[in-house]
């Protein structure tokens, strides 16, 4: 018995890009480009199908399909390296797809999917949930706090400070004292960067000229670039001393540099104690700058530093 066995080998007759918008259950929002091998009736999902994205204002790229023709691109990346309006056109063999939308409705679209993971966000904070609105919408608030308590309730020390540094550097609460607190649990200490140093200079050049407010205001640029090293609280808590002392205790004196420093050098603490106690006091400016005098005495080595950068005995 014979048996033939007939082969029909058909060959692609054109292609059929489509490009949609996806909403996965993960919250994101992906660009989906999906491509397609057209065999006259019949199509089937091109696997490795090479798709030219070209949208204004960028290079035209080319990415290869996945195993079911698809290729995703994450909106929110899209809506960065657009410019404007939102236009993609894509290839895939000789035929094209298109979409667009304006930049308005983009925003909205991400937006809606950031308030997605920032709602999974709250009701479970972990380091993955807050990583996932982060990388919706960078330098977000809430989630670079969830993310640095996440960090630290892991034990991740190291870590958590810094996502709390980028909390404060995004313009978030003031979480200095907490990171001093955190930074002190450490080892080792951690490194100072430059800028940081740049400002500690920038100190220590206006005392010499009397000018200690606006050295006290280098050293809190310093804490904000390093809120984990101890010199800038310790440096500005003197330097607002300096300042208030300067003019014969006229005026206020910030506490806040004391306050952060003060728990981790006993000599400081005795120093911050003094002069609340001083600024507190009911007496007449003149029974307060005696008081002020001795306590300069009592002091002196604390503050003779900060003062004989300025020529001052």
């Amino acid at each position: 018995m014979i048996v033939a066995i007939l082969c029909v080998v058909l060959a692609a007759q054109d292609s059929e890009p489509q490009v949609t918008i996806a909403r996965p259950a993960d919250g994101s929002v992906d660009v989906v480009v999906e491509a397609w091998q057209v065999f006259g009736p019949y199509r089937v999902r091109w696997t490795g199908a090479e798709v030219r994205v070209e949208l204004d204002g960028v290079e035209p790229f080319t990415v290869v399909a996945d195993e079911r023709g698809r290729v995703r691109m994450p909106l929110h990346k899209v809506r960065m390296l657009a410019k404007g309006a939102i236009a993609i056109r894509v290839r895939a063999g000789a035929a094209t797809a298109s979409l667009a939308m304006s930049r308005a409705e983009c925003d909205g679209i991400v937006r809606d999917a950031a308030d997605r993971r920032r709602a999974a966000m709250r009701t479970d904070a972990t380091e993955e949930t807050a990583l996932a609105v982060l990388d919706l919408v960078p330098g977000d608030l809430e989630a670079l706090l969830a993310l640095a308590r996440a960090r630290e309730k892991q034990g991740d020390v190291l870590r958590a400070i810094l996502a709390y540094r980028e909390h404060l550097l995004a313009g978030g609460d003031d979480v200095k004292r907490h990171i001093a607190a955190l930074a002190a649990r450490l080892k080792k200490p951690m490194p100072v960067p430059r800028a940081a140093i740049d400002f500690a200079k920038a100190s220590i050049e206006l005392a010499r000229e009397g000018k200690y407010r606006e050295a006290a205001d280098a050293c809190r640029a310093a804490q904000r670039v390093a809120p984990w090293w101890p010199e800038a609280y310790r440096r500005a808590a003197l330097l607002e001393a300096a300042a208030w002392l300067a003019v014969k205790c006229e005026g206020d004196i910030s506490m806040e540099d004391f306050e952060t420093y003060a728990a981790f050098d006993a000599d400081l603490r005795e120093l911050h104690v003094a002069l609340k106690s001083l600024k507190e006091s009911a007496a007449s400016l003149k029974d307060r700058w005696d008081e002020a005098r001795k306590l300069m005495e009592t002091h002196k080595e604390l503050l003779k530093g900060i003062f004989a950068e300025a020529g001052r005995k």
